[in-house]
């Protein structure tokens, strides 16, 4: 259950105003590689509460400024009836967000937005504490996503733990993100140390921008003149959104074959075949997709006339992972779910192979052909 948050209580202006001292860790940690090997891990006899307060132990472990700014959240961090999931960025990481995201820097001067961004980084009844696998086990990634304290639809955190390793990166699915660097297991949860600040989830635009493989999917969605509309999306979906690849095989077919149809109308009804008006992690796909007989699910899109199917496909045991073809009701092949489970404000996308179709059951009306039809989520 999430509390409702108390006033701030600050020691300093931001906490993105660090000394000098800082900004040379900053410099230091910036040029730091991502660690090899898990994080180590100590006990202490007290709740996460009694650590993040305690200036000495706070200040030795590095997160004096996180620990500074935890008064609001006590009612979390002292409750010894139920476990909780702290991800504590260390001092430096503050200086290092200051450098990095400068316009983020001026929203959390507001005091309303610097809370969210803390709540973001606590994790209320759970605890999240991944541990390596055996020296035989895949190197592939274990994708969790986890519930914070944050509001709105994208208070997901995406974990990423590679089983081998056990090394855990923690952040929105793109980028490099925080990885955890100690771990300190308290009496009613884990606190773990990470070496930066991490990202609210982005609105659409934003995290496709920020993606390697998802900004010509952002451009057709610009073309189609539904990017003020994903932007503010207020209701919860998933996006299946297709690779670069994908979209520019798509541009090639439709001039090759000097197609009529490719209007505003008809692209952003492609577009919003891409929209499913739920929720949907890869793990619920595959655990919906697993207990029917086909190993398909059916659901429903932005475009009410069809539906997407999704198949749990098997890979060899070695790979440790699962496969999901996509079907659109216009598709002669299926695409395949490539990347999962990216964050952003409205809620999860996962990139796929190819360019899904509907079937256009129902034509466009003559007034859609040139305007932007909006999904209906």
């Amino acid at each position: 259950t999430r509390q409702a948050l108390e006033p701030l209580h600050l020691d300093t202006a931001s906490p993105f105003v660090p000394s000098a001292a800082l900004w040379q860790q900053a410099s230091l940690a910036k040029r730091s590689d991502p660690p090899t090997q898990p994080a180590s891990q100590s006990v202490f006899n007290g709740t996460l509460f009694d650590y993040l307060s305690s200036t000495s132990l706070a200040g030795n472990a590095g997160i004096r400024v996180f620990g500074s700014l935890m008064l609001a959240f006590k009612d979390t961090l002292d409750n010894n009836d139920t476990a909780t999931t702290v991800f504590a960025p260390r001092d430096a990481a503050f200086a290092l967000f200051a450098v990095d995201e400068p316009a983020l820097v001026v929203k959390y001067l507001d005091l309303k937005a610097l809370k969210n961004l803390l709540a973001y980084h606590i994790v209320p009844d759970q605890e999240f504490n991944p541990q390596p696998g055996s020296a035989s086990s895949s190197s592939t990634a274990s994708v969790t996503l986890l519930a914070t304290l944050a509001s709105g639809h994208g208070s997901l955190v995406r974990t990423e733990s590679n089983t081998a390793t056990g090394v855990t990166r923690i952040g929105l699915g793109f980028g490099r993100g925080s990885f955890i660097v100690r771990t300190i297991v308290a009496s009613n949860g884990v606190l773990h140390l990470i070496d930066r600040v991490l990202l609210e989830p982005m609105p659409f635009g934003e995290t496709l921008r920020r993606t390697d493989i998802g900004t010509g999917f952002l451009k057709w969605a610009a073309l189609a003149g539904l990017l003020d509309f994903c932007d503010r999306l207020d209701t919860p979906v998933t996006i299946l959104a297709p690779v670069n690849d994908a979209m520019d095989t798509l541009v090639q077919t439709l001039f090759s074959s000097n197609q009529t149809t490719f209007t505003k109308g008809y692209l952003s009804t492609v577009i919003g075949f891409h929209f499913l008006p739920a929720t949907l992690s890869a793990a619920d796909i595959a655990g919906r997709a697993a207990q029917t007989p086909d190993r398909s699910i059916v659901l429903s899109t932005g475009v009410p006339t069809d539906n997407v199917t999704l198949t749990l496909k098997d890979l060899p045991q070695s790979q440790q992972q699962v496969s999901v073809q996509v079907a659109g009701n216009g598709n002669l092949t299926p695409a395949r779910i490539v990347r999962t489970d990216l964050v952003f404000a409205s809620g999860l996308i996962h990139f796929v192979s190819a360019v899904l179709f509907p079937s256009f059951k129902t034509q466009l009306r003559a007034n859609e052909i040139n305007s932007t039809v909006l999904p209906v989520l």
